[in-house]
């Protein structure tokens, strides 16, 4: 009798360490556990280009005007998942002039035909303040969309967006380029930082 209690008790301890190893179980990278996605730029190794094989940077309207601009930078403490880097975007659309400035990002004429969503991650910078909507755009040579992202906060979001929110583009099959718009007439603060990171496509 004491041997089968004994018996009982190790099979429940057995039992009750398997569903904790289970749920403790982190993956070093989100991305084995999205084998249908197709990833622009996780931002890992803080350089350029992106996955795409692609330039980026930051635009102005008006480089001359001082009063506005975006500034791009990488940062390892800040960073959605356990490692590497996001992007940092410093924007300022506080002028006396009409403002806008943003991230760009070439797509390097990559065919999105057969996928569904632009997936992203986002927080605000809660110290330098940030917006919380702005612009995402796509270009293909003759076309191009944007959608409004809202709901921004100071903690990491994951946002996916259908592509056919897009609806001014018809064509997926040589795609140009992926921009991100802070402009004066959508921010909700005019000055501040957004961090972005894992962007990709998903099917």
């Amino acid at each position: 009798m004491l041997k089968k209690i004994f018996t009982l008790c190790l099979a429940v301890i057995f039992l009750s360490g398997c569903a904790e190893t289970k749920v403790g179980i982190k993956k070093e990278s989100k991305k084995e556990e999205m084998p249908s996605a197709l990833f622009l730029d996780d931002f890992d190794t803080a350089e350029k280009p992106n996955k795409f094989g692609g330039d980026s940077g930051t635009w102005n309207k008006d480089p001359e005007d001082l009063t506005q601009g975006c500034i791009m930078s990488f940062d390892g403490l800040v960073r959605y998942g356990e490692k590497g880097f996001s992007l940092k975007l410093d924007y300022d659309v506080d002028s006396p002039n009409p403002a806008y400035c943003g991230y760009w990002s070439r797509l390097q004429d990559k065919n999105l035909s057969k996928y569904k969503y632009l997936v992203f991650s986002a927080k605000g910078d809660d110290i330098e303040g940030y917006t919380t909507k702005f612009m995402v755009e796509l270009k293909n040579a003759k076309q191009k969309s944007k959608y409004i992202v809202s709901g921004i906060n100071n903690n990491w979001q994951r946002f996916k967006i259908p592509l056919s929110e897009f609806k001014e583009i018809t064509d997926w099959t040589s795609m140009k380029e992926f921009v991100i718009t802070f402009d004066d007439a959508t921010v909700t603060n005019k000055r501040g930082g957004i961090y972005i990171d894992e962007i990709y496509f998903l099917q």
